[in-house]
């Protein structure tokens, strides 16, 4: 597959896909207030924006109280040819157009079929999955249950070409029940394609009809839905937008071990992929290839105004046009955040007011949904259509569809508070659920470059007070397992490591946290494109990567840390006597370096680590001993998905020394509560943009209110004997 291009030439296209943007069926926005109607401009301007560098084309619908306040088309339905040549007419994109939904369908098609029996009493959530599939029966199989693979929880493991060993859905369903499980059941969340497919067989063996029939005749049609169904094609549905060119993506992720998930048959055994644009058909393999276009996990087709009219039947708690279809308590029990701080099916997006419940598609769609304020948001996007980069990779949607989604719900509260919408004030940021815990995520063994053995070490930490603790050798994962006997209630072990290579002689280290297996770290031709291998190697994984000492060997700048993408967490202080945490001549300190990037607009949180290798012996300020940095993390349980989520969205401190009551942000101020230690006294200072100080003072509680003219602002508070504790940046919103 033909690469994007110059960043330049898809500017070039962009600006040709604004001036050619489809507008017909933009409404007026009498039910929008003067908040709401400038977030609408506002998410409208960013999807023009996102036009040719990131997609060929998009429908954004947005709806208030059951009516559209917006729906609008941009750019093209379909840009480029099957090999990456730009079309000599392409095809404008409509409000009307049909979009490939990918995981979306896990939402809009399986989980609402869920509802539906579970509603009608035909189906429990929590007795073991042989009760509707009798054979799906073994040691670990027998504990699974509807609500598992709703969770994402039961252990299967998220994807593999099943089209390497099956051929159609009866086949598919004997491959995902004989291959082993990924995980142990209910341990964690693990996003499954294999769950969602298994749900699908046991929707129609329940409702007694293929997964496509039930939901069309039990949903869609009732609701006058005409556009929503698998197989478009075969219903004589002809307005689509265009995905992929073939399945080079599906194709790479077996091919390249390094590049995903790790498939590990013949590549070679199967040859059916497909040498087309796909256009009306689905582009993921297993849906197309093992399950002839219909399964639960993916191969659903809409609109954006009827993806609308699903999610206001799930703002109006199972009501729409006057008619309940499923009753208020049923969609509680599905919207209502489980352990894993999702909901059954639905995702809560990190950042989003409380109550949101939203989902994504690979293909580049977007649904959300947002209770409180009665919105239903709908991004559709047919990213795949412009190609993917030099690492094989589509553009990053994420940004946007985030971007969107905030700049509508924050016009909707400032109505809602009875504001013009020009107040800035504090993102909601909720430190009051949950419990801190304190960890550490970088510490080595005698696996690498420490003196101690992990058991010595994790019991260290143990023996220490810690909660969790993540054990980071250099190219050496610790497999937890054999430290089992160390877990319990009040401490967990979560598995990682360092990821250490060389850009020539400067030295570049990522972290991987809760990762599966050792990573091998990658290399490329820039120290930019080093760093964001590994970081992205991380990520392919399902893992959290976090940049290790960037001033050690003065090797990644401010500039490099602000362009490496995906990545949200960096260390600002590490314990380690030789890593430069303070800077020198004309390289920053870190704490400096995180407010160039903060600056400069992107969202980076910062952390304390020990980077401990001396356990045994001398504990002196030239040795690399432990408890000399940590985090305390905001969460409801003690577990890796938990701890982990909340630390990417900033809902934890960093400390060497400072440990605080409490933190309360509301939209107007900041208030921390220092806990107090013998006769010790604080100063607190407030910093904003370009590492303004904004308020110095020695009060306990400390606080600051917000003046308007600040983009973020974090806080430093140091005791009078030299000890730090680090308050993540909060953003100011418009």
């Amino acid at each position: 597959m033909a690469n994007i291009g110059s960043i330049a030439s898809a500017i070039v296209i962009g600006s040709a896909l604004v001036c050619t943007s489809a507008t017909q069926g933009v409404p007026p926005q009498e039910k929008a207030g003067p908040g709401l109607k400038r977030g609408v401009a506002s998410a409208d301007s960013m999807v023009k924006a996102a036009l040719g560098a990131l997609i060929p084309g998009a429908v954004l619908l947005i709806a208030k109280d059951g009516k559209v306040i917006h729906e609008r088309a941009y750019g093209y339905a379909e840009l480029n040819d099957y090999s990456m040549q730009r079309l000599a007419s392409p095809r404008r994109m409509r409000t009307t157009t049909l979009f490939d939904l990918a995981s979306v369908t896990k939402v809009m098609a399986t989980t609402f079929a869920a509802m539906l029996l579970v509603d009608r009493g035909q189906l429990s959530l929590d007795v073991p999955l042989h009760r509707y599939l009798p054979d799906f029966r073994g040691p670990r199989l027998d504990s699974i249950t509807v609500r598992h693979l709703l969770q994402h929880s039961s252990g299967l493991v998220q994807w593999q070409p099943l089209y390497y060993q099956a051929a159609n859905s009866a086949q598919t369903y004997v491959a995902i029940r004989d291959m082993p499980l990924g995980w142990g059941v209910g341990e964690g969340r693990h996003y499954s394609d294999l769950g969602f497919m298994l749900l699908g067989y046991i929707i129609e063996h329940v409702g007694g009809r293929a997964l496509d029939v039930f939901v069309e005749q039990e949903l869609y049609m009732p609701l006058g839905l005409r556009a929503t169904t698998f197989t478009p094609r075969k219903r004589g549905l002809t307005e689509f937008a265009a995905t992929e060119q073939g399945n080079v993506y599906e194709r790479h992720m077996v091919y390249d071990s390094t590049f995903g998930y790790r498939y590990r048959g013949d590549p070679k055994a199967w040859n059916g992929w497909r040498q087309h644009v796909l256009i009306g058909e689905v582009d993921d393999g297993n849906a197309a290839y093992a399950n002839a276009g219909v399964a639960g996990h993916a191969g659903l087709f809409s609109t954006a105004a009827e993806l609308r009219v699903l999610l206001d039947l799930l703002n109006n708690r199972g009501a729409y046009g006057g008619r309940s279809y499923i009753r208020p308590a049923t969609v509680d029990q599905f919207l209502t955040r489980d352990r894993f701080q999702h909901y059954l099916g639905w995702q809560f997006p990190p950042g989003m007011l409380a109550g949101t419940f939203a989902h994504s598609g690979f293909t580049g769609t977007w649904v959300a949904g947002v209770p409180k304020h009665k919105l239903s948001i709908v991004l559709l996007t047919n990213r795949q259509n412009l190609g993917t980069n030099d690492r094989g990779f589509f553009p990053d949607v994420a940004p946007l569809r985030e971007a969107v989604t905030k700049a509508i719900t924050r016009g909707a509260e400032a109505d809602t508070e009875g504001e013009n919408g020009e107040s800035p004030r504090f993102e909601a940021a909720d430190f009051q659920q949950g419990r801190w815990l304190k960890g550490n995520t970088h510490t080595h063994t005698l696996e690498s470059d420490g003196d101690s053995p992990p058991e010595l070490v994790a019991s260290w930490y143990k023996k220490h007070s810690y909660n969790f603790l993540v054990i980071s050798d250099h190219n050496v994962w610790v497999n937890p397992a054999k430290l089992a006997h160390l877990v319990d209630s009040t401490f967990l072990l979560i598995p990682g490591e360092e990821l250490t290579t060389r850009f020539g002689t400067k030295p570049v280290h990522v972290n991987g946290l809760n990762i599966p297996r050792v990573i091998e770290p990658r290399t490329d031709t820039t120290l930019l494109g080093t760093v964001q291998k590994n970081v992205d190697a991380v990520r392919e994984v399902a893992g959290v990567p976090h940049i290790n000492h960037p001033n050690f060997g003065w090797a990644l700048s401010p500039e490099v840390l602000a362009r490496v993408r995906n990545d949200k967490l960096i260390e600002i202080h590490n314990g380690h006597p030789f890593v430069n945490n303070l800077g020198g001549g004309d390289s920053p300190g870190m704490e400096a370096a995180w407010d160039i990037m903060l600056t400069g607009g992107k969202r980076i949180y910062g952390i304390a680590v020990d980077d401990a290798h001396h356990f045994q012996g001398e504990f002196a300020p030239n040795r690399s001993n432990p408890g000399r940095g940590w985090v305390a993390v905001r969460a409801q349980r003690l577990h890796a998905v938990d701890i982990l989520q909340q630390m990417e969205a900033g809902r934890f401190y960093a400390s060497t020394g400072v440990e605080f009551d409490s933190l309360r942000i509301t939209p107007q101020r900041m208030e921390i509560h220092i806990r107090r230690r013998e006769d010790f006294k604080f100063t607190t200072e407030f910093v904003g943009r370009g590492g303004r100080l904004l308020k110095s003072t020695g009060e306990n509680p400390a606080t600051y209110r917000l003046s308007g003219s600040e983009t973020y602002v974090r806080a430093k508070v140091t005791d009078s004997n030299g000890g730090v504790a680090w308050v993540q940046p909060v953003f100011v919103e418009r």
